[in-house]
């Protein structure tokens, strides 16, 4: 018996073929458990985050599911691989020497929870947009997207300063105040993305449409169907969608139909020669 077990000693890359063994088992349980703990975590997400009536954590699950995977799988590898010297493993590929197994964790770790945190904002969206249908005001199908794009922006713009401050020990005040430097050249590269910018806040504190109104702008004529950092998209009644740079709805001339109090028809009615006063007046009389 001894002797059948003796090769779990023989070790292969700084590491004993039992540990190999031992790092194999843990990844191949918790492969076999990841379904089962994913949907354990979106529910106790759902429960302490959210817990909507009438809203089932399944919907969440789907929406939170990708990211949890890669995440527990992340942790299960890393439970692994801490049972195993990975220096010398590394060491001899010589294109990963070099690699700090510790760091590309911690990186890839802040990916997938900077995803999950995305996806968690993108069902908020649905949640919201849910309540605001049983509204009359439009001006919340509008707010909605706009303002869950900005939190998603947000995000990533902190989980990338997160990143390059643990990760690649990058100093943010420095690059802030590099940043502050040259944040002139910066502004004259997008001036154009920031006219655009400013120019949905425009939109959103003047409020000349919302989101459903017809409106004329640019001899473009269609409905509102949302309104971007960047610019508008208009449906055509040729169902045709639109594009319009946010910068040009704020200073072009903008018709908002739906604004209308009454609306003025006009109808051509063609009569022969031969047709009588008399014919014009009793046809009238009818209609």
């Amino acid at each position: 018996m001894n002797l059948n077990l003796m090769f779990l000693d023989y070790v292969f890359l700084g590491n004993s073929i039992e540990k190999y063994l031992i790092s194999v088992i843990i990844i191949s349980v918790g492969l076999l458990l990841k379904k089962n703990v994913s949907k354990f975590l979106s529910k106790f997400l759902f429960d302490f985050l959210i817990k909507v009536k009438n809203l089932k954590g399944e919907h969440f699950y789907l929406t939170v599911k990708k990211p949890l995977d890669y995440l527990f799988i992340l942790i299960i590898f890393s439970l692994s691989f801490k049972n195993i010297e990975t220096d010398i493993i590394l060491r001899k590929i010589s294109i990963l020497g070099d690699l700090n197994f510790n760091k590309v964790f911690s990186f890839f770790l802040f990916v997938f929870f900077i995803w999950l945190l995305l996806k968690i904002t993108d069902f908020f969206k649905i949640i919201f947009i849910k309540k605001a249908e049983k509204t009359k005001s439009k001006l919340d199908d509008q707010l909605i997207p706009f303002f869950t794009s900005l939190v998603k922006i947000l995000i990533i713009i902190f989980g990338i300063f997160t990143i390059a401050s643990n990760i690649f020990n990058i100093n943010i005040t420095a690059l802030a105040a590099g940043l502050g430097v040259g944040g002139i050249a910066i502004a004259m590269a997008a001036k154009e993305s920031l006219e655009n910018l400013f120019g949905s806040f425009v939109i959103f504190l003047d409020r000349p449409f919302v989101v459903g109104d017809i409106v004329t702008v640019s001899n473009v004529t269609g409905i509102i169907e949302s309104v971007g950092f960047r610019s508008t998209r208009v449906r055509t009644f040729d169902k045709s969608l639109v594009t319009v740079p946010n910068k040009k709805m704020v200073d072009a001339e903008v018709d908002n139909l739906g604004m209308r109090s009454s609306r003025r028809t006009k109808f051509n009615i063609g009569v022969t020669y031969e047709t009588s006063k008399a014919q014009i007046k009793k046809n009238n009389k009818r209609y």
